[in-house]
Order: C-alpha cells, then sequence, then structure tokens
C-alpha cells in the first residue's frame, strides 16, 4: 500500500479537494507536482546547503548567501550528473 493513497478495486488513487474550477484535472495534478518538486529542492538546499541556519538574522540580509548557495547547488549537481557519466 502506497502512503496516503487510496485503494480503489486494484488501483491506487489520490484525491485532490480544491474550490478552483478554471482548470481541468490534469491541469490540476500538474500544478501539485511542480509545487512538490518546488519543495523537495527547498527541502534540499536546507538539509545540505545551510538554508536551515542562515548566516543573519533578517531574510534581506541573507540575499547574496541564498544566491552563491544556489550556485553551488547548480555546480555540485552539474559535477554529479558529470561523474556518472
Amino acid at each position: 500500500m502506497i502512503p496516503n493513497w487510496k485503494e480503489i478495486d486494484g488501483y491506487y488513487y489520490k484525491f485532490f479537494i480544491t474550490n478552483y474550477f478554471k482548470k481541468s484535472s490534469e491541469e490540476l495534478i500538474i500544478e501539485y507536482n511542480k509545487r512538490g518538486n518546488s519543495e523537495r529542492k527547498f527541502s534540499f538546499m536546507k538539509n545540505d546547503f545551510g538554508w536551515r541556519l542562515p548566516p543573519f538574522m533578517h531574510m534581506n540580509e541573507n540575499t547574496v548567501f541564498m544566491i552563491a548557495s544556489a550556485l553551488a547547488n547548480n555546480v555540485f549537481r552539474g559535477m554529479v550528473v558529470l561523474f556518472r557519466k
């Protein structure tokens, strides 16, 4: 059984409850997948690149730190891809 999924007649379903009726079901699923991907990236940056404890108290003082660590993340991911080959 997959966590947070509902099994009905051998198929697994995940339900989204929304009051936004302008988008189709497929568009809503794509939107939620994009959000989940962004949250995974922020989790990675918090855990592996020091975003959990930024060096300064106010967010506007941490701009350079966050940009530099995001660039370091991109270099790291590029090196991982390069070394996998």
